[in-house]
């Protein structure tokens, strides 16, 4: 499983409690943070070894300003990155950036073009998007409790101050 997201702890805002799940079972779960990250790898890092996280890899663009990186450019470097990794499944952002935010949409379709890309050379492969309106929720326990720790080791930055997300 590749996970694509745009910054650290979009992964575990929004998927974490899947990716636990999914990593107690034994599965592989690899993290691309599009941006930079700084001062946020380390936060990052602890809550990928808290998910079960196998490897995370920065691509570094420039976080705030993913608009002004061409969609080719950040397409091929996902590319790239799904070529080496050959994932089965790839996770990433919805069309509506969860916040209507621009580097999480940008980071959306560069995925999902990404994902077209690669599977051209791929035999059999069927390709979709998981419809909004499906209901997919399944809250285990211990994927639960997983959650809010890995939650609770992100440090969260707003208007320039410190805050610890609990």
């Amino acid at each position: 499983m590749l996970l694509v997201f745009a910054h650290p702890d979009d992964e575990s805002f929004t998927v974490g409690g899947t990716v636990a799940l999914y990593t107690g079972r034994g599965w592989h779960v690899e993290l691309i943070c599009v941006t930079n990250g700084v001062g946020r790898d380390v936060e990052v890092e602890r809550a990928g070894k808290i998910l079960g996280i196998g490897h995370i890899q920065f691509l570094n663009q420039p976080d705030g300003e993913l608009k002004s990186v061409t969609p080719g450019t950040l397409e091929d470097l996902i590319v790239k990155k799904m070529e080496g990794f050959m994932p089965d499944i790839v996770i990433t952002h919805d069309t509506t950036g969860m916040s209507n935010h621009p580097d999480h949409i940008k980071v959306c379709y560069a995925t999902t073009f990404a994902f077209q890309k690669y599977t051209q050379s791929l035999e059999e492969i069927k390709t979709g998007v998981v419809s909004r309106k499906g209901r997919g929720y399944v809250w285990k326990e211990d994927a639960f409790k997983r959650k809010n720790k890995f939650r609770k080791s992100h440090l969260v930055f707003h208007g320039g101050e410190l805050l610890i997300s609990l």
